[in-house]
């Protein structure tokens, strides 16, 4: 029979199995970093895209928007809107919020055949609205 002494001790003083290291690393450890390196990666695409503080888009400037006022006006005056094709356009202030556009855009006529309209619009800035104060087609 064997002694108490000669018993091995599961409760002994030795020191755990040491955990198989990957390229000098624990595979905790490995698994920490991928973690970390994620998260890091995230966050700067997040940045990138603008996920992050993410504000409203600047409005076009004023001409520009005179131009587009002006222009779908233009298109619902002609015969067959779908055709046109812009060929020019240029915005100018006038007095105070008054914008002058003028342009030219090709559309066919009601026989098909392809026209040059020339246009001049005058509108107006209101703040948040443009009223169409004048628009002649030709």
């Amino acid at each position: 029979m064997a002694t108490p002494s000669e018993t091995p001790d599961p409760a002994s003083d030795e020191d755990p199995p040491e955990e198989p290291k990957y390229y000098g690393m624990t595979k905790r450890a490995h698994i920490i970093t991928a973690i970390i390196f994620g998260t890091v990666t995230l966050c700067c695409f997040g940045a990138a895209q603008g996920w992050f503080g993410e504000s409203e888009p600047e409005p076009p400037p004023l001409s520009e928007q005179a131009q587009n006022i002006c222009y779908d006006e233009v298109l619902n005056q002609l015969k067959a809107p779908s055709t046109a094709e812009l060929v020019s356009i240029a915005a100018s202030p006038t007095e105070g919020d008054t914008w002058t556009v003028t342009g030219s855009v090709d559309a066919e006529n009601s026989f098909g055949a392809m026209l040059r309209n020339d246009f001049e619009c005058n509108v107006t800035n209101t703040g948040d609205r443009w009223t169409i104060d004048s628009i002649y087609v030709s």
